[in-house]
């Protein structure tokens, strides 16, 4: 805090899991930037209030792992770098499908699920290839009407694996 008082540094922000222990950093105003992980996806929204709690103090706010480390991309059975409950993947399935029948590919949808919320500042995605930037600019885009999401909600809660 004294390096950013004597403007040697700009901003000091926390990154870390477990949202009770984000929360408390968020409220405790030592810190001006949020990132958040794996924590408000297309199958987890956890994130949702914490997310409110740093825009009400004015902290800039940044969404990590929108593709949830690969389940959302289309990659694997993982969520959060924890396998999948049984129920996780049919859900996803059923999100696969609703995407398909309105022409849009599931990863576009979690990509744009964190872009278009008005309180995160930036979304954060790993880029495991050179030509991965490439497609996540097609995915970013691609236009999702807004009849969709209200879609894709009367699919119910998504069954998250994360335990926090």
């Amino acid at each position: 805090m004294e390096l950013r008082e004597q403007g040697l540094i700009g901003a000091i922000g926390i990154a870390a899991g477990e949202i009770k222990l984000m929360t408390r950093y968020v409220t405790s105003g030592a810190f001006d930037v949020l990132l958040t992980h794996n924590r408000y996806t297309l199958i987890d929204r956890r994130a949702e209030e914490l997310i409110a709690e740093a825009a009400a103090h004015g902290m800039g706010i940044f969404n990590a792992a929108p593709f949830g480390g690969g389940l959302l991309a289309g990659d694997g059975t993982r969520y959060a770098y924890c396998e999948a409950s049984p129920e996780l993947p049919a859900w996803v399935d059923r999100a696969r499908e609703l995407c398909h029948s309105w022409s849009i590919e599931l990863p576009t949808t979690a990509l744009h699920f964190s872009l278009r919320c008005p309180l995160i500042h930036s979304t954060v995605v790993g880029v495991s290839r050179p030509e991965r930037i490439a497609q996540l600019e097609k995915l970013r885009l691609t236009t999702i009407p807004d009849d969709f999401w209200p879609a894709l909600q009367a699919l119910g809660t998504p069954p998250s694996t994360i335990d926090d």
